[in-house]
């Protein structure tokens, strides 16, 4: 297994992590909301605007890319205000997962969030991902709370 590191996400790397998020999370509304790839798509990239209207120079947010000593191999996107540490998205390519990359990209965001003097970090996870529900829970995280939604 190899060990991890967060450094800064250059811009560059931003333009990469943005289409991917983007994609992702439009496939989670699609899912989530019952909405048309397009409509999901529109969703993704307007809010992700409106979280990230600097992109990495965004106040209150810090975004990371997670690499190795070999190479990038995810991403890591933390807000941090008042309330504490909340953790809005990590990834990991996908065909490193399985060996300990997410685990340790979890402990690296802890020990951002202790620096900056937050007393938790909060997620949000959706059910339809079995293989990071039992990540976090496994890492100790608790559920706060469940949503629920029936399509009428």
């Amino acid at each position: 297994m190899s060990t991890i590191q967060l450094r800064p996400m250059t811009a560059t790397e931003y333009v990469d992590f943005h289409a991917a998020f983007v994609a992702a999370w439009a496939d989670d509304l699609a899912q989530l909301d019952d909405l048309d790839a397009a409509t999901a798509t529109h969703e993704a990239i307007a809010r992700t605007a409106a979280s990230l209207p600097e992109g990495v120079d965004t106040a209150g947010h810090r975004l990371f890319t997670i690499v190795t000593a070999d190479r990038a191999v995810g991403s890591l996107w933390m807000s941090l205000d008042d309330d504490g540490a909340f953790l809005q998205e990590v990834t990991i390519d996908p065909t490193l997962r399985g060996q300990g990359l997410g685990r340790q990209a979890m402990a690296c965001a802890e020990e951002v969030a202790r620096a900056a003097g937050s007393p938790h970090l909060t997620l949000n996870v959706y059910q339809h991902n079995p293989r990071a529900l039992a990540l976090y829970e496994a890492l100790g995280y608790a559920t706060l709370k469940r949503t629920m939604r029936k399509r009428l």
